[in-house]
């Protein structure tokens, strides 16, 4: 280790040893609090794993009383030109955004950037590492395709055996913008199933996603849809599971590099579902992180008091934000609001972020 790195991990170290007994504090500072203006940092369209356009995203956190919003779709920013549009027409404030995937101590840690211009993005580094991720995942969705093709999913109506797959004229429906996953699998089927039996028209793509080509959640939708596919002779199983390979990813330091170079801000989502500690924030603030997303309804109480603790005495932002995809996702949140229905008033503003740019 050269001398350069070895100064780094001294002031780490410093800055740990300082932050700890403040963590457990039961006054902390916060940033930004506005008391009644509602915000929401961090939500997805289709343009990734969301089910909404753009327009309609807006339209939808306008009407839950949401008055300043980004759109952070994973690695991809093809849904802001329309999000902002809309969200400005309906008398709302937005913030460019983008949530970019990185690697770090052997986990994905996602990254939300926040305020750059379309102009510095295009082009830039950053645009280029999120276009290989692009490239990356669509070519696992074609492979996802084929194996529908060579096994598809068999289901009984009115007694007459029918197969269930995706073409690749169906998967390029979806803009090549976009970020494929399983859920664009389930949105595909779920039309298929409508056309087959009023009976899945209550039944959310979200939810079908879950059944047929996601698990780790538990047995909840297994147990409450179950008898319904049973009904039509599908098996309760998962279907094609096809790996995905290894993902372009790159390193989080450097990525917050690349964020930097563009004038974004760059702030760490949901560190409790990463289990990231004081520790790892403090070296990543010195690799330039500028706040990290504590207010959001993927952090109870307690996680919330402990990365506030951390925030506020590392100086970084607090950002608040739902992770929302549609109604129907396992986070069960809605735009703008906390676990229990309240609004997201706390943490730094709008502006506050823009005044971190570089």
């Amino acid at each position: 280790m050269g001398r350069g790195e070895d100064e780094a991990e001294g002031k780490v170290e410093i800055i740990v040893q300082r932050l700890l007994p403040r963590c457990d504090a039961v006054e902390l500072r916060t940033r930004g609090y506005s008391g009644e203006t509602v915000r929401d940092f961090h939500t997805h369209t289709m343009y990734s794993d969301g089910f909404y356009t753009p327009a309609a995203l807006m339209a939808e956190a306008v009407r839950n009383g949401v008055q300043e919003i980004s759109i952070t779709d994973h690695d991809t920013v093809a849904g802001l030109p329309d999000g902002k549009r809309t969200a400005e027409g309906l008398g709302a404030r937005f913030l460019s955004g983008v949530e970019v995937t990185s690697t770090w101590l052997s986990k994905d840690v996602h990254l939300l950037s926040y305020g750059f211009k379309e102009e510095r993005m295009r082009g830039s580094r950053l645009w280029s590492y999120m276009a290989r991720i692009v490239e990356s995942d669509q070519e696992w969705a074609r492979r996802v395709a084929e194996e529908s093709r060579r096994e598809p999913i068999a289901l009984k109506v009115d007694g007459e055996t029918k197969s269930l797959w995706v073409s690749d004229d169906e998967l390029n429906r979806f803009s090549e913008s976009s970020i494929p996953s399983y859920f664009i699998f389930g949105v595909l089927v779920k039309e298929k199933l409508d056309t087959l039996s009023k009976r899945f028209r209550s039944v959310p793509a979200r939810h079908i996603y879950y059944f047929l080509f996601w698990r780790s959640g538990g047995q909840e939708y297994v147990d409450r849809y179950g008898s319904l596919f049973r009904d039509f002779g599908i098996e309760n199983r998962t279907f094609w599971n096809v790996a995905r390979e290894e993902r372009p990813l790159m390193q989080t330091e450097e990525v917050i590099r690349m964020i930097l170079e563009v004038g974004a801000v760059p702030v760490l989502a949901h560190p409790g579902e990463t289990i990231l500690q004081e520790k790892q924030i403090a070296e990543l603030v010195l690799k330039g992180l500028k706040g990290v997303e504590v207010y959001t309804p993927k952090h109870d109480a307690q996680q919330i008091q402990f990365y506030e603790g951390i925030a506020s005495f590392l100086g970084l932002l607090i950002v608040c934000g739902t992770d929302f995809h549609d109604p129907y996702h396992r986070n069960g949140v809605e735009i703008g609001r906390g676990r229990n229905g309240e609004g997201l008033c706390r943490g730094a503003t709008l502006q506050e972020i823009s005044d971190f740019q570089s």
